[in-house]
């Protein structure tokens, strides 16, 4: 007789699991989710090295689309498909592998750290970080905003 008593009590529990499962179910549906699409932006390239202090300069234009908040971005650079020892910590004014003073909303002392289309923003690889990109490398730079990628530029040093 002891074991009639527990079939009850299994029923009802397992129709409470199912009402509370269902109800998140609605509740989900019905109010929806906070998820937002990452911003898009046209974002072209350029990469200078001189030759006397073998540092390559990078230079980036935001040709197109959403205004970017610079300590949004996380940044990462490769050469020729290796990545940098050292990656740029945007916005930054002196990091480890990169010369001090990038340009732009990239440099944390300027007065603006929204990207828009038509601004530029650099920063100068030093010769410390490695590997050292030399002319006829192929820089690559992708940018990401909240671990979404934006963007990947490529372009070949000149």
């Amino acid at each position: 007789m002891g074991q009639r008593g527990v079939a009850p009590v299994v029923g009802v529990t397992v129709l409470v699991l199912i009402t509370v499962v269902l109800a998140a179910l609605v509740g989900g549906m019905a109010f929806g989710s906070d998820l937002e699409d990452p911003p898009g932006a046209a974002i072209t390239a350029e990469a200078d090295y001189s030759a006397g202090t073998g540092q390559t300069h990078v230079e980036f234009t935001h040709v197109a689309g959403d205004a970017l908040d610079a300590e949004d971005l996380d940044v990462r650079v490769s050469l020729d498909g290796e990545a940098l020892d050292y990656q740029p910590p945007v916005p930054f004014f002196s990091a480890t592998g990169f010369e001090s003073g990038p340009t732009g909303p990239f440099n944390s002392g300027s007065s603006d750290a929204r990207w828009s289309a038509g601004e530029r923003a650099g920063f100068t690889i030093a010769g410390s970080n490695d590997p050292v990109p030399s002319p006829g490398e192929e820089i690559t730079v992708r940018i990401l905003v909240d671990g979404y990628s934006i963007t990947t530029v490529k372009t070949v040093v000149r």
